[in-house]
């Protein structure tokens, strides 16, 4: 039995993964309003500074609930794809943890790391990475 958690919104209850896909889908629709706020430059440069410091938690969230060992078995995986695993961890382990950090993991850990969500928030985050 699904334990749930009880928010009458207009005689609908909702289910921890319920609520979990739809904070993500709020949370993705907040980076896409990022995304769009830097690709028409009405950003300063000290907030894409901040952005750029704080959205590698969402990558090491990902790592860390999905497991390093998973990354590191895998056979498909190549020497230098398991080189920038570790070089992206070691290198973002150092930076502060922050809310999106301990929100995503506890959010994956909810809906599930293969979650289309998931992945859209991921490839969301990648875009904003990629623009700045």
């Amino acid at each position: 039995m699904e334990s749930k958690y009880v928010i009458n919104n207009f005689y609908r209850t909702f289910t921890k993964n319920e609520l979990a896909n739809q904070s993500l889908e709020a949370f993705l629709s907040n980076l896409k309003i990022i995304r769009n706020k830097i690709d028409f430059g009405h950003n300063e440069k000290s907030v894409n500074i901040q952005i750029l410091q704080k959205l590698p938690n969402i990558f090491l969230a990902f790592i860390d609930q999905v497991g390093r060992a998973e990354f590191i078995e895998n056979e498909d995986l190549e020497m230098d794809e398991i080189y920038n695993l570790k070089y992206f961890k070691k290198n973002f382990l150092k930076d502060e943890k922050n809310w999106i950090y301990s929100y995503f993991r506890k959010a994956i850990n909810l809906v599930g790391c293969d979650s289309l969500i998931v992945n859209k928030v991921m490839i969301e985050a990648t875009k904003i990475l990629n623009t700045l």
